[in-house]
């Protein structure tokens, strides 16, 4: 299936939040006409989470594991504005018709110290960010709504951001636009080891569990499947030796590196490589790589 003309964008914050705010999303398919296969978006296991406004349309989620089909079972979105947190498993959403909306993207440790929200009650959960956001965020969440188009949203969710950066100060911080999740956990197990709590290696992991929802294991995973994996696709867009491309990133062998890219994103890494050159539901890995 050709690539639509729908517009899909993902763009950096100001310079001030890249500590904490990963990056912009934002999906318009309200100028196009869509095939029904097309209404469907993939999404890769992550540890990030998330913030998203519906200007128009909304979403239902498949369930866990669903393919993208009309038959597969699935729920509505709680929300006009949600709040995701990391999921642990790939995902599905559908558009039943026309949409238009927005996503900050967050570093769960960033997510809790601005609201209070601890990422690991929201492991593969997505909620309505009116009833789990801290009342001082409420008014933002409907000004965003009222917004005519993404860059007067982007500037009105920075400001508010901003002027919660103290609260940032001890917890987050690896102000680089160009750095892949494996700097972050870098970053994030120095904090957890340098801890005044204690340093033992029992400790540092459960601290990181505590700041991010996930085990040191599951984030190294995730990490070394997006340096070793999407950018290998995003180099390589029309073919790939898998078999070389594996030992390069450090895995075992294709098999090895071909379970990992299943279990994160739902298919294998020459399948997905194919998908994503050619189908409208996979641009979010698109604007990824």
């Amino acid at each position: 299936m050709p690539i639509s003309a729908a517009s899909n964008r993902l763009w950096l914050p100001r310079p001030p939040l890249l500590s904490c705010v990963r990056c912009f999303i934002s999906r318009n398919t309200t100028t196009v006409t869509l095939a029904e296969e097309d209404r469907y978006s993939h999404y890769p296991a992550t540890p990030l989470c998330s913030i998203g406004w519906w200007w128009t349309g909304s979403a239902d989620y498949l369930e866990p594991g669903a393919p993208a089909l009309s038959t597969s079972a699935r729920r509505p979105a709680p929300a006009q504005v949600v709040v995701a947190g990391p999921h642990t498993h790939p995902t599905i959403s559908h558009n039943p018709g026309p949409a238009h909306g927005v996503m900050v993207v967050l570093m769960p440790d960033a997510l809790e110290a601005l609201t209070g929200l601890s990422p690991k009650s929201l492991i593969n959960r997505t909620v309505s960010a009116q009833q789990h956001l801290p009342p001082n965020w409420l008014a933002m969440l409907d000004e965003v709504l009222g917004c005519e188009g993404e860059h007067a949203a982007t500037q009105l969710i920075e400001r508010f951001l901003l002027h919660r950066r103290p609260s940032l100060a001890a917890t987050t911080g690896y102000p680089s636009p160009n750095r892949r999740l494996r700097h972050w956990l870098q970053h994030m197990s120095y904090r957890a080891w340098h801890s005044k709590q204690g340093r033992s290696w029992r400790q540092m992991q459960r601290r990181m569990q505590q700041w991010t929802g996930q085990s040191h294991r599951d984030l190294h995973v995730l990490a070394k499947a997006e340096s070793a994996f999407l950018d290998l696709v995003a180099q390589h867009p029309t073919s790939m030796n898998w078999a070389n491309a594996a030992t390069d990133a450090g895995y075992a062998d294709q098999s090895h590196m071909g379970r990992v890219a299943k279990r994160l994103t739902g298919f294998s890494p020459e399948t997905l490589r194919q998908k994503m050159a050619s189908e409208e539901a996979f641009w979010l890995y698109r604007l990824w790589t």
